[in-house]
């Protein structure tokens, strides 16, 4: 075997090993963005829809009652119908958000592990 015979064989291996390896490194990126894309779809995409309506629907909460403080303020106890707006409020739609969130949360993260 000649030289330039042993050259164009260790630079085919070189330019083989190169391929190889940023083929490898582009697969690799492209599973990582599959998975990122996969958590915002199925977790933070439908986490951030419920944590945003329960911000808002809180805020539509206290501006109705007792806006001007804490709700369980000791000095100024809530009256019998702020009391009754809480406990309607929290069964009807706070703690149903709060349920999906962390059924979300549970759900998507124990299936990742």
């Amino acid at each position: 075997m000649n030289f330039q015979t042993a050259a164009t064989i260790t630079v085919a291996l070189f330019g083989f090993m190169v391929t190889y390896v940023i083929n490898l490194r582009l697969a690799r990126r492209k599973d990582r963005l599959d998975r990122v894309n996969e958590q915002l779809r199925d977790l933070y995409g439908p986490l951030l829809a419920l944590v945003t309506t329960a911000n808002s629907t809180w805020t539509v909460f206290r501006t109705k009652y007792r806006p001007e403080g804490g709700f369980f303020d000791e000095t100024k106890p809530p009256t019998g119908v702020d009391a009754l707006a809480w406990r309607t409020w929290m069964k009807a739609t706070f703690m149903p958000l709060n349920r999906r969130m962390r059924d979300l949360v549970v759900t998507k993260v124990s299936a990742v592990t």
